[in-house]
């Protein structure tokens, strides 16, 4: 993986610059041995989706948690890749490196690769429940060296006992996926979910330092907030910024930071691919360059994607959806959105325009995102004289329409839009 050094906002992948778009299980697919994680791949490959965001094994959950049924990532005690080898005692050597774990990071990767599949490797997440934190492998009741915090809230901290163990993996980690061209490692799941709400920029560093030292090469991602929230820095070495749950203001408001801006995370917003298109399009448009969608018709029972989301669960997946995300990707590629920037302020008015993200290389080429079903509105755009094509888009049907070649003579043009049943897109496209 490299950086497009033309715009730093984009990945580059086998000399092309690239969006990566992806619509995977919940996370567990290494870590878990009952998983078939080649059907899998096929289904994102056969999908046309090109990222998957997969855990280290230093987190797992239990049966049930957050509603999620056939969970990937709560695996059966004997289908647990865990990353230390365990003893006969079954506790956890956090100075040994479980050669199995090794072998199955390989194995997913390298699969992956295979299929032109971005992976995501996140190392370690943040203990959300209590008991969950007491089964870790790294608490101090189930490993050999007996050490480190007993409250969940306090282990990823820049002064942990558990600190070299955690060097120790994170370099194990970059020295086996040195030699891939499809991945990047994101450092912690949502470290922000401490009682205070703060990360310990600290320990990241080490994290990223311990990394560094093995392959600077590799890029590093950080997660630093649900929704939204201005960054003013990002730390050395830090190629890509997540956000979960994102809203288009965490792509456009961070666009001088000059990284990728991940939206990594969905969910929390029902049981029907409607709001998780919206959410992609209005992200992607608004500046962002990864997109990953949490698609829980992938389970351990079906991991081709198969499976009919439990209303319980708190998302939604499926094929209607993994369509219109690989059509999204497809058509921001075609019209090279790394060459764009966010464009909003051209937009003179539009019926609900608050929500309408657009992207432009300013009289050159503009691609807009409507998320309102506001039927045969005027949109009005300030762009220079000349001729231009107009084509809509419809991201729930994943269809295309040449609509007009448009003769402006300058200032303010008004498009008058479609009758259209849902959200609506359009490339904008100057001619002479």
């Amino acid at each position: 993986m490299h950086i497009y050094q033309a715009n730093p906002r984009y990945f580059v992948r086998r000399g092309q610059p690239c969006v990566l778009v992806g619509g995977g299980e919940h996370y567990g697919a290494m870590l878990n041995l009952e998983f078939d994680m080649q059907r899998y791949l096929d289904a994102l490959s056969q999908a046309g989706l090109n990222l998957t965001r997969v855990f280290s094994g230093s987190y797992v959950e239990a049966p049930g948690s957050f509603g999620i049924i056939d969970n990937t990532l709560a695996p059966h005690p004997d289908a647990y890749v865990a990353p230390w080898v365990r003893d006969e005692q079954g506790r956890y050597d956090l100075a040994r490196i479980n050669p199995v774990w090794v072998q199955r990071l390989n194995a997913f990767v390298a699969a992956a690769a295979q299929r032109d599949i971005v992976v995501e490797l996140t190392l370690f997440c943040f203990w959300y429940d209590q008991a969950d934190w007491e089964r870790s492998p790294m608490h101090p009741t189930q490993s050999r060296q007996a050490i480190g915090p007993y409250e969940k809230a306090r282990v990823y901290e820049a002064d942990s006992a558990l600190l070299p163990f955690m060097r120790r993996l994170v370099q194990v980690a970059a020295t086996e996926l040195k030699k891939y061209d499809n991945v990047y490692i994101e450092i912690c799941n949502e470290p922000y979910s401490r009682h205070d709400h703060t990360m310990d920029m600290a320990w990241h560093e080490q994290m990223i330092e311990a990394i560094v030292a093995v392959t600077p090469e590799l890029p590093i991602a950080i997660n630093v907030a649900n929704r939204t929230q201005k960054l003013l820095y990002v730390p050395a070495h830090v190629s890509v910024v997540n956000f979960h749950y994102a809203i288009p203001s965490a792509a456009r408001e961070n666009w001088h930071l000059g990284v990728i801006i991940g939206d990594d995370e969905t969910g929390f917003r029902g049981n029907s691919a409607r709001p998780y298109r919206s959410e992609a399009w209005s992200f992607l448009l608004a500046g962002g360059g990864i997109f990953s969608h949490l698609d829980y018709s992938f389970t351990v029972t079906h991991p081709d994607g198969s499976a009919v989301t439990d209303p319980r669960t708190p998302g939604y997946g499926g094929a209607d959806l993994r369509a219109q995300m690989a059509f999204l990707r497809n058509t921001l590629e075609r019209v090279a959105v790394w060459d764009m920037r966010p464009c909003n302020e051209i937009i003179a008015w539009y019926a609900g325009d608050s929500d309408v993200q657009l992207l432009a290389v300013p009289g050159e080429r503009y691609i807009g995102y409507i998320p309102q079903n506001v039927p045969q509105q005027a949109l009005m755009l300030g762009i220079p004289a000349g001729r231009y094509t107009l084509e809509w888009l419809y991201p729930a049907s994943c269809m295309t329409q040449t609509a007009a070649t448009i003769d402006h003579r300058g200032g303010f043009v008004r498009i008058d839009t479609p009758w259209h049943a849902d959200d609506l897109g359009f490339v904008l496209v100057r001619v002479r």
